[in-house]
């Protein structure tokens, strides 16, 4: 299960990451739901 957890942290670190550096903008949690919507099924 941590495995799953680190894999999901990291999506979200590296989106995070590519979004301020493209648009200069940090994302919300709002913002990052479409993206990680299904990950706990």
């Amino acid at each position: 299960m941590a495995r799953s957890v680190n894999f999901v942290w990291n999506f979200v670190h590296e989106l995070s990451q590519r979004s301020i550096k493209e648009r200069g903008v940090f994302l919300s949690a709002f913002d990052m739901h479409p993206y990680t919507k299904g990950v706990g099924k």
